[in-house]
């Protein structure tokens, strides 16, 4: 399967928080990250992941498949 690649823009819009609040999950660990250049990139596989295993109570649960949704659709 290939990975998609969203920059930290794209994954605060989907989730609907701040940037802020993406580097937050990626400094703890609960968000994996890439580093492309001097950028970093979140895999989907990534994505899915932090939303099953790691993401704050609020996006958890039965959101896994609208985020995959989501990320089919972008």
């Amino acid at each position: 399967m290939d990975d998609e690649y969203f920059t930290i823009d794209e994954v605060a819009k989907r989730f609907k928080v701040s940037r802020g609040a993406v580097y937050k999950w990626m400094r703890a660990g609960d968000l994996r990250y890439v580093i492309v250049g001097k950028d970093r990139r979140i895999t989907s596989t990534a994505l899915r992941a932090f939303v099953r295993n790691g993401a704050p109570e609020d996006l958890r649960d039965d959101k896994e498949d609208r985020v995959s949704l989501r990320l089919a659709a972008a």
